[in-house]
């Protein structure tokens, strides 16, 4: 099972990885109907672990989660086993670093004129209008701009490492893979996995409109919602 981790929710999250563990073996189980099937399972979960060279704080703290709490057994039959996606599976002993960083804003990022939005002459959202619009503060005396203000957190490297670990398992005899996210960058790996002739299980994190797979092999894709 693939985990795209910053796809889920942050109330989930905080509940912690058993919670999400069961919620994804409760889906899975319903989707397969097999109890045999699920007497163990394996969890890769993908996200942003390295800082450069270093490990992650977020990285560090689920790591002593799943040191403690896994293999964690369901119901006293289904084995669950999560590991930390640091390499592919195709070359484990490559650890792909710099898979967290921290951005400046796009260098077109823009801001929606307030006047469509607030009636208000003193509404805040002017100054950041004309802050973001003009790339400059709107007080004379300070020099700031943009992107000297805003950044973003961001994981890299991942989708793609997420899409090719897809594509591995496709063709390493195994006959079903789920993968867990609502991210439809992940649509075209998708069909081609099934194009191999594998079952594809989509778990979707969130409740929102992702784009359809179309394809014609309706029995190799089962998307099953929130």
């Amino acid at each position: 099972m693939l985990v795209d981790y910053d796809n889920i929710q942050e109330e989930d999250k905080r509940k912690g990885l058993i919670y999400i563990a069961s919620i994804v073996k409760e889906k899975l189980a319903h989707a397969i109907q097999d109890d045999d099937a699920l007497k163990e399972i394996q969890l890769r979960l993908y996200g942003g672990w390295y800082d450069k060279m270093a490990v992650t704080r977020r990285a560090q703290d689920l790591s002593i989660e799943i040191g403690r709490n896994f293999p964690f057994v369901f119901d006293g039959k289904f084995k669950v086993h999560i590991e930390l996606a640091r390499s592919l599976a195709k070359v484990p002993k490559t650890v792909l670093y710099h898979t967290f960083r921290t951005q400046r804003p796009l260098e077109n990022i823009k801001c929606k004129n307030p006047e469509t939005n607030c009636t208000s002459g003193d509404c805040p959202l002017w100054a950041m209008y004309d802050f973001i619009s003009n790339r400059r503060c709107p007080v004379e005396e300070c020099t700031k701009t943009p992107e000297e203000v805003f950044y973003k957190d961001e994981q890299k490297l991942v989708d793609v490492m997420l899409a090719i670990d897809l594509m591995h398992f496709a063709t390493t005899e195994r006959k079903t893979i789920c993968l867990v996210t609502s991210d439809d960058d992940f649509i075209p790996a998708i069909h081609a996995t099934i194009s191999e002739g594998i079952k594809v299980i989509h778990l979707q994190t969130k409740n929102r409109c992702t784009s359809k797979l179309e394809t014609s092999q309706k029995s190799k894709y089962l998307s099953i919602p929130q």
